[in-house]
């Protein structure tokens, strides 16, 4: 049955923030495709996890009592950034994939959160509330530098993802009405929509070569995984399933992908092959 979607997206958007639901989320795959980051609460907190492509050697890398989530690569593959409520507020902050050198890159007293590296590893994007409490589009230097605000609207912009040549950044807006797929250079000029053809649509990832785009939608029903060209069209079902699918990611050679999805009851991490079949649990 078809819900309401923008009601639905903001819905889950917020929960994951602000309690603690169970469940594995927003998994990505790491530079060289062997590992998957990703968050969870499992141990009954939000904490930063890396586990094997496969799904084995889980290992909590944060381990913090406050709440680490939204983890991304670094493209050396040995650092990432994270959001973290260690400063009093949602902060971003970059480690070793260890644990080790931990170093506050955002500091004011609003939410920031959801970053993306870009494939030279020189900036980072992110959203933010900074701008009186709708979420924003912003970039920053990786040191944390030059930060800049791309998006300044009355609605929601958020789920910001570097292209992978580093020249546009995909993220969601509900400026429509309901929650859509945009994209738009790194200097947040040439805004385009993909179409209205497959609102609602969120949690966008160019695909490896920029010419296509991977998102969720409720086109057909529940949340799945699609893919199409950047105008909505040649729109392929890569999960097809009785649950809700969020936040796709694909592997650096174009062969996989990841995702989040509710089909058991709570949300975890699946993997398939780029069409859908071959779909394996990693969650344990």
């Amino acid at each position: 049955m078809k819900i309401n979607s923008m009601c639905f997206y903001l819905f889950l958007f917020c929960s994951l923030i602000y309690s603690q639901p169970k469940g594995d989320f927003h998994p990505q795959f790491s530079p060289d495709g062997k590992q998957i980051l990703f968050y969870s609460y499992s141990s009954g907190n939000s904490e930063v996890y890396v586990m094997n492509v496969d799904g084995s050697g889980r290992k909590n890398i944060t381990d913090h009592p406050s709440r680490d989530s939204n983890p991304a690569w670094l493209p050396t593959g040995d650092k990432i950034v994270f959001t973290s409520g260690r400063d009093g507020d949602n902060e971003i902050f970059v480690m070793n994939l260890d644990g080790s050198n931990i170093k506050q890159l955002t500091n004011n007293n609003i939410e920031d959160r959801y970053s993306s590296v870009s494939a030279d590893g020189k900036m980072i994007t992110f959203g933010s509330r900074r701008d009186g409490g709708d979420w924003e589009i912003c970039t920053m230097n990786v040191d944390g530098t030059n930060q800049v605000q791309l998006t300044k609207n009355d609605v929601e912009d958020f789920h910001p993802r570097f292209s992978f040549d580093g020249e546009k950044i995909s993220f969601n807006s509900v400026r429509s009405g309901t929650n859509s797929v945009y994209y738009f250079d790194v200097n947040g000029k040439n805004l385009r929509k993909v179409s209205d053809e497959i609102d609602p649509a969120g949690t966008p990832r160019f695909f490896i070569n920029d010419e296509k785009m991977l998102f969720n939608s409720q086109v057909t029903g529940d949340y799945d995984i699609y893919m199409s060209d950047l105008y909505g069209n040649e729109l392929t079902n890569l999960t097809k399933s009785a649950g809700n699918d969020f936040s796709v990611d694909v592997s650096p050679d174009g062969k996989h992908i990841v995702f989040m999805s509710d089909r058991n009851g709570s949300f975890q991490i699946f993997k398939a092959k780029i069409d859908g079949s071959d779909l394996q649990l990693l969650s344990n």
